[in-house]
């Protein structure tokens, strides 16, 4: 998105809040709803008796209607709430479905041409610029099974319990010490570009689970120390490449089973 592109969709979202706070009376006159937003006295008034936005008067030439895109816009925030975000390629393709279903209802005697029945990539960048508050970014996987459980009331009880604990034992931070374990599936990244509505917190994109291709496990203490991590490689026969040659011979060990 450019600079003229993010000026005018931030100008347009304070034109929404200003004629919001007008209808529910929070300010009294056009002239200071305008100072507040800091948009024109004259902009506001012809919104407020009907003058249409600039994206609503380009609404003709746009591939989807402003009804359908709200539509999209809805379904991008309850799926990044869900911990499921849109890909650009689900979203190219759910808007794809849109246009063809509609062209197919209206033009169901005259097939369209392929120029006016086609999402292309741009258009992605283009909704974007329309709908500030999507963004496009990289999601931090998390685990469908931590994901599940990782509920307020879950967490907020389990951290009740600890606290008890280390003030019912005495225990010191040097001795408290936590183990976690994580796959990694060799070649597979770790983040994928996501398109979020960012007036959420999350950004997760929870993923189907553990692979069992290279096995990390790491233990911190809550002093801030840490043991070595240990690495399991799940193979028939060890991979000289897997381990530096100047690995300790003591830290290295074999398991057939």
């Amino acid at each position: 998105m450019d600079q003229k592109s993010s000026n005018h969709n931030e100008s347009e979202d304070n034109i929404q809040k200003a004629i919001e706070s007008l209808k529910n009376k929070r300010f009294t006159s056009i002239r200071s709803a305008a100072i507040h937003f800091k948009i024109p006295k004259s902009t506001l008034t012809n919104r407020m008796a009907g003058r249409q936005s600039r994206s609503q008067s380009h609404e003709s030439f746009q591939k989807l209607s402003n009804a359908e895109e709200k539509t999209l816009v809805r379904w991008i925030s309850r799926l990044t709430a869900t911990g499921y975000p849109a890909t650009p390629g689900l979203l190219k393709e759910m808007a794809q479905e849109i246009l063809n279903q509609r062209v197919i209802f209206a033009s169901s005697s005259t097939p369209p041409s392929f120029q006016s029945n086609h999402i292309g990539q741009r258009w992605i960048y283009r909704f974007l610029d329309r709908y500030p508050k999507l963004k496009g970014t990289y999601s931090r996987k998390l685990e469908s099974a931590r994901h599940k459980e990782a509920t307020f009331e879950t967490i907020s009880a389990w951290y009740s319990t600890f606290q008890a604990r280390i003030e019912e034992r005495h225990y010191e931070l040097k001795n408290i010490y936590n183990m976690d374990e994580i796959g990694y599936a060799v070649g597979e990244t770790e983040s994928t570009r996501i398109i979020v509505d960012s007036t959420l917190k999350s950004n997760w994109k929870v993923t189907a689970g553990k692979q069992e291709w290279i096995t990390v496990l790491e233990c911190v203490n809550a002093d801030g120390g840490s043991l070595p991590p240990m690495i399991i490689f799940k193979a028939q026969n060890t991979n000289t490449a897997w381990i530096p040659t100047n690995t300790p011979s003591k830290l290295v060990f074999l398991n057939k089973q």
